[in-house]
């Protein structure tokens, strides 16, 4: 479950820098 959580995150943070650049 921790790990779905994770995922999620990361993939929300990546699309954040994504959106900055």
């Amino acid at each position: 479950m921790q790990d779905a959580l994770s995922s999620l995150t990361l993939r929300k943070r990546r699309a954040s820098s994504g959106l900055s650049l």
